[in-house]
């Protein structure tokens, strides 16, 4: 069958015709989906960002020692053995925390005094065991709280405290048991191994890491004063470890405020 030129010439143009409108579909489908993959990362980006919370550290501050000054002197008459300096008061100055030498009796004292030298407490000191005290806010007053760790070689009480600097007098808070996580491992957490506490600020509210589930018990034969509470909980801390002495069956480690662990281990 015989086709003419005119014929010929007319289904070229026909072919070209659809193959373009093809491509031209084509290449639409293509821009629309790229269009709605990207308005769908852009959305994903956006919910991502709005979910993930914004941290800040926490101070940990531990007092450090100065020579003593002629003003501390005329502050306290007695002879001062040694003098620390931190802002316990949370005023954004320093101040002091002063010991005395010990009597023939072993017993001394200790003066809390702000940078304008005024005493705010007074406590007996003792020559034997340890006593570590670090300095963090954990609530809405500007005073920081106290981690005291405070022993002997026969056991150790590591609690938190509220302080009152109208009367001089501590609160215990909560008491605690220490564990440093070094390398995922977990190691009890003397005071001197332990550099800082797992501590971040979540919004207005500063969370401890910590676990409610746990077996440790304490040494033989000594007993801490926590009778307000139904268990002793755990608080993580970083540090380096002495002693390979590894806590039992911490588990469910979670971030709470310290209100919400008292709450969750009141008797």
């Amino acid at each position: 069958m015989k086709i003419s030129v005119k014929s010929s010439i007319m289904i070229l143009l026909f072919s070209s015709c659809i193959l373009s409108c093809t491509q031209t579909d084509k290449k639409q489908e293509e821009i629309a989906m790229a269009d709605t993959i990207s308005r769908h990362m852009g959305s994903e980006t956006t919910d991502s960002t709005q979910k993930i919370p914004i941290f800040k550290n926490v101070v940990f501050d531990k007092a450090k020692g100065i020579p003593i000054s002629l003003k501390l002197k005329d502050v306290i008459k007695e002879t001062i053995d040694s003098v620390e300096t931190v802002d316990f008061n949370g005023d954004q100055e320093l101040d002091y925390i002063i010991r005395t030498e010990l009597d023939a009796n072993g017993l001394g004292f200790e003066y809390w005094i702000s940078s304008r030298y005024k005493i705010l407490k007074k406590n007996k000191g003792f020559s034997d065991g340890f006593h570590y005290r670090w300095f963090i806010n954990l609530d809405d007053d500007p005073e920081p709280e106290i981690y005291d760790a405070l022993g002997d070689e026969e056991g150790a009480e590591y609690t938190i405290q509220d302080q009152n600097l109208l009367s001089g007098n501590d609160t215990v808070l909560l008491y605690i048991n220490p564990v440093i996580i070094e390398d995922n491992i977990k190691y009890w957490g003397y005071p001197w191994d332990i550099s800082t506490v797992k501590a971040r600020k979540n919004r207005h509210a500063v969370q401890l890491y910590c676990s409610l589930n746990h077996e440790i018990t304490r040494e033989e034969g000594w007993e801490i004063d926590a009778k307000h509470q139904s268990q002793v909980p755990v608080i993580f801390f970083d540090g380096h470890h002495t002693q390979n002495f590894h806590p039992k069956n911490v588990k469910n480690m979670q971030w709470l405020t310290l209100n919400e662990i008292i709450d969750k281990t009141k008797r």
